[in-house]
């Protein structure tokens, strides 16, 4: 059953006529400009400011400007910004390619009134062939906000946030609102005094519109000779949240200063680049925007050094599906045992060990999730029982091969990994008996439904830590996801439509169905449970829990818990390590024993 919720009340007013023909218009243009992509913008000239202008050219603000991101010195992404024009409306539209190993992408699309406000907003973020969508859509004076993060259980809508925003501020360094913020009206003389207007961070998990003042300072210079300070200044906040650098005549925006950018929390989460180098991973750092007359070459991610021999790997899982990753072993020819790594989920590159595995003597099996990268099928998100059923043919993949042996394999998985690592060595779902002969399973959640049990607690003890919520905004914010996600199911819908984006409610049916102590209890393999103490991401004791419920069962299962890691054990943290060098020795000690030859 699809349930169409473009809006979950009636219809308030018929303001929708002109933002509609608007927005109907924006893919084709979007389209259009991806397709024509000219030369860069040289550097301009520098020359004496011209005399201040009400009605600047926003094409000749903006068109093909190109910009580079940096973070405390290092590129971080480059970004071009394109202009069209439909039906009447504006349309600006930027593309930012991060310097990821990912090379994740952000696309924005913004369909703007004659005013420049925001009638549609279109953001998505994507990596290895799938993508995270935020779409933001006015209705007169207020404005609805849809977040279809694919990080995180299922799609939120928050309706009626009011006033609409003017600009759509994102947490997410980018120049185009703050080049669409140049162009606007700062009075009759031009760039000079202030702007009061309001501004929404569309990436927000639970959205405010907050009033902005934007303060021209003549008598400060920026590195561009002509050009004038604008700062701003977010309601409630202490310090300016950012300030860039225009050219007055022009209004042509040329650089950003963002001076306490704080990671969200899905690049903590998830570990990313986009945090200080200075004073830790989840610091603020000073990001600068900065245009450029062409875009620099995006540095290439090193290829894997070490002595391990990689050799390229295709698969098929049992729907059909073809999974692709590598085999990476010791120098020889085997046969040696082996470990299917299973990352931590989401829209993620392989778990790449490096020589961590191959200098414990072993083998390590590292693929794409289907979906992403080089192999095939569709990503979807949270979907561990079908993740199960392609590492079961990993391992029946591996059992035939020579130089490893058959008898010595393991599954090791982490996070959403370590879910999917559960169900491999199960019988629970009626599959054959897996072939792996242990499991090492890292940061799964306690004993129970996974949802709605995890995503409460992680809108509890993660999302409302990080933004400060109180009881009453935690309680929305759980009332516009959880429960309205438990109602959904409720209603027996399998998808749903949200501002004209449609969303598969599967991944939340199969979640609200999967126990991991039940799956665990059916394993017939040996079972190490690995949890951090500081890991907010899954209850506490989660680990322990999980353990004495399948042993009470006739399980084989055994946990340990380090008390100073977090949700990824470590990961990263030594070159020669998978996880924290005191959790990699925990684990290669117990297969060993378990898997002795």
């Amino acid at each position: 059953m699809a349930h169409s919720y473009a809006r979950l009340t009636a219809p308030r007013r018929p303001a929708r006529t002109v933002v509609g023909m608007a927005v109907g218009v924006w893919c084709v243009v979007a389209l259009a400009m991806v397709a024509c992509r000219g030369t860069p913008t040289p550097p301009p000239t520098a020359v004496p400011s011209p005399t201040p202008t009400t009605t600047p050219d926003p094409r000749r603000a903006m068109d093909e400007a190109v910009f580079t991101v940096s973070l405390d010195d290092r590129l971080l992404a480059v970004e071009t910004l394109r202009l069209g024009e439909e039906a009447g409306s504006l349309i600006a539209f930027s593309e930012l390619v991060h310097a990821d190993a990912a090379r994740t992408v952000e696309r924005r699309t913004v369909v703007l009134s004659e005013l420049l406000n925001p009638l549609r907003y279109d953001l998505e973020i994507g990596a290895l062939g799938a993508r995270s969508t935020w779409v933001g859509q006015r209705d007169g004076d207020i404005m609805d906000v849809l977040n279809n993060n694919l990080a995180w259980f299922g799609p939120v809508l928050v309706e009626d946030l009011s006033p609409a925003p003017d600009v759509m501020l994102e947490s997410a360094p980018s120049a185009l609102p703050f080049a669409l913020l140049a162009l606007r009206d700062y009075g009759p003389e031009g760039l000079e005094g202030s702007l009061q207007v309001h501004a929404l961070n569309v990436l927000e998990d639970l959205p405010v519109s907050r009033a902005l003042t934007a303060t021209v300072d003549v008598d400060r210079q920026g590195a561009v000779i002509g050009t004038v300070a604008v700062e701003g200044h977010l309601e409630g906040a202490d310090e300016a949240a950012f300030t860039i650098w225009v050219r007055p005549g022009s209004r042509a925006l040329y650089s950003v200063e963002l001076p306490t950018h704080r990671p969200s929390v899905w690049e903590l989460q998830r570990g990313e680049e986009l945090t200080s180098t200075e004073d830790g991973p989840d610091s603020a750092g000073t990001i600068v925007i900065q245009r450029v007359g062409s875009l620099p070459e995006l540095p290439t991610p090193a290829p894997p050094a070490g002595d391990a021999i990689r050799t390229a790997i295709a698969f098929t899982s049992r729907d059909g599906t073809q999974l692709v990753g590598d085999l990476i072993a010791p120098p020889g020819s085997g046969p040696f045992p082996c470990v299917v790594l299973l990352g931590s989920g989401g829209i993620t590159p392989r778990w790449d060990p490096g020589d961590a595995v191959a200098n414990r003597g072993w083998a390590a099996l590292t693929y794409d999730t289907r979906g992403l990268g080089e192999s095939g099928g569709e990503f979807v998100r949270d979907r561990p029982a079908q993740q199960a059923a392609d590492a079961r043919a990993a391992v029946a993949m591996l059992q035939e091969r020579r130089d490893i042996d058959p008898q010595r394999i393991a599954v090791l998985g982490i996070g959403a990994g370590g879910l999917a690592g559960a169900l491999a060595v199960s019988d629970s779902d009626g599959a054959a008996a897996p072939a792996a002969g242990a499991a090492v399973l890292a940061s799964l959640p306690g004993p129970g439904p996974i949802f709605p049990n995890l995503a409460q607690h992680r809108v509890d003890a993660v999302l409302a830590p990080y933004y400060g919520w109180g009881a009453d905004e935690t309680a929305r914010y759980g009332a516009l996801s959880v429960t309205r996600w438990q109602e959904w199911l409720f209603e027996g819908a399998d998808e749903v439509t949200l501002l004209r984006r449609r969303v598969s409610l599967q991944p939340l049916s199969d979640l609200a169905a999967l126990d991991p102590a039940a799956a665990l209890a059916e394993a017939d393999v040996p079972v190490l449970l690995l949890q951090g103490g500081d890991d907010p991401w899954v209850p506490e004791g989660s680990a322990r829990a999980l353990a004495e419920r399948a042993t009470a069962a006739g399980g084989r299962v055994e946990a340990r818990v380090y008390d100073e890691l977090g949700h990824d054990l470590g990961m990263g943290s030594a070159a020669d390590a998978l996880l924290a060098p005191e959790v990699d020795d925990a684990i290669w000690s117990w297969l060993e024993a378990i898997l002795a030859p």
